[in-house]
C-alpha cells in the first residue's frame, strides 16, 4: 500500500526514482524495493517524503481523513534557504568580457589602458613567446639563406672574373695569373660581404663613392658669342670632370673594398655562422 502510494506521487511529480533517492541520500534500488512493497520506509523517510510530495504523511500511509477532529493532522511548512546574495564585480575583462570580483584577479596592460584576467594574461605570455620564437625562426633562416647566397653569388663574381682572365690570356704567364687569381679571391670576399650584411664594407664603399660626387663651382660670363661658347665649353668641361672624379671614387671604392674584404670576410662568415640573426 505505501510503496504503490510513493510511486503514485512519484510519478505524479515526474520524478524518476534516482532524483528522488538523491533528495533523499538514498540508493535508487532502495526506491524500488519501497514501491514493490519489499519494505517500508522509516516515519523519519515517510515524512520527508510528504516534504518531496507536498502532501500529508497520512496520504502516503493510505489514511483516509474522515473529518473527525481525533483524526491527525500532519502539516507541511516549506522552509526557504537563500543562498548568499551575489557578489558585485568590480571589473570587467576587455578580451575575454569576464566579470572579475577580487582586487587580484585583475592585470593592467599596455601601459595600464586595458584590464584583463589572469588566464588572459596568461595566453597573451603563450602568444608572446610564439611570436618571439617565429622571429627567431625567421631571422635564422635569412642568416642562412645570406650565407648560402654569399657563397652562390660570391663564387659567380670570382669564377667570371677569372674566366674572363682566361680568355685575355692572363694565365700564359705566371706575372699575370698571380694577381688574377687574388683579384677573383678579393672579388669573391667583397661580394661575399656585401651579401651578409653584418659588416661595414658596404657603408665604407658608399662613403668612398660619395666623396667623388662633387659640386662645380658656378660660372660668371659675359652675354655675348665669345662669352657663351666659353659657357658651354667650361660646362662640358666641368661635366666630364665630374664624371671623372664619380668613376674614380667608385673605382677607388672598390679598390679599397676588394683589398679590406679579404680580412673582413673569415671574420663576417665566422659572425654569420654563431649570429646568423644579426645584420648591420
Amino acid at each position: 500500500m505505501i510503496g504503490s502510494n510513493i510511486k503514485t506521487l512519484r510519478m505524479k511529480k515526474g520524478m524518476t526514482q534516482k532524483a528522488l533517492a538523491d533528495q533523499l541520500f538514498v540508493s535508487p534500488q532502495a526506491i524500488s524495493r519501497w514501491e514493490n512493497n519489499e519494505v517500508e520506509p522509516s516515519l523519519g523517510t515517510i515524512t520527508e517524503l510528504a516534504k518531496i510530495f507536498d502532501v500529508s504523511t497520512d496520504t502516503i500511509l493510505g489514511i483516509e481523513n474522515t473529518g473527525k477532529t481525533s483524526d491527525p493532522v500532519v502539516r507541511v511548512e516549506k522552509e526557504y534557504v537563500y543562498k548568499e546574495a551575489p557578489k558585485m564585480s568590480i571589473a570587467l575583462c576587455e578580451e575575454c568580457n569576464k566579470p572579475l570580483y577580487e582586487p587580484g584577479e585583475i592585470v593592467r596592460v599596455d601601459n595600464g589602458k586595458k584590464i584583463i584576467c589572469k588566464a588572459c594574461e596568461e595566453k597573451r605570455r603563450i602568444q608572446k613567446e610564439k611570436d618571439e620564437k617565429a622571429a627567431w625562426d625567421m631571422a635564422l633562416y635569412k642568416g642562412e639563406r645570406r650565407r648560402k647566397l654569399s657563397f652562390i653569388w660570391g663564387g659567380v663574381a670570382g669564377g667570371v672574373f677569372l674566366l674572363l682572365s682566361i680568355i685575355c690570356g692572363c694565365f700564359t704567364h705566371i706575372v699575370l695569373a698571380v694577381p688574377a687569381i687574388v683579384i677573383a679571391i678579393a672579388l669573391y670576399c667583397y661580394v661575399s660581404c656585401f651579401i651578409l650584411r653584418n659588416n661595414f664594407l658596404g657603408e665604407l664603399t658608399l662613403e668612398i663613392i660619395s666623396f667623388g660626387f662633387v659640386r662645380m663651382p658656378g660660372l660668371i660670363f659675359e652675354l655675348d658669342i665669345d662669352g657663351c661658347m666659353w659657357f658651354i665649353a667650361m660646362k662640358v668641361l666641368l661635366w666630364v670632370l665630374g664624371i671623372a672624379l664619380a668613376l674614380l671614387a667608385v673605382l677607388l671604392a672598390f679598390v679599397v673594398g676588394m683589398t679590406i674584404s679579404v680580412f673582413v670576410y673569415p671574420y663576417a662568415l665566422i659572425k654569420n655562422i654563431r649570429y646568423p640573426e644579426k645584420t648591420n
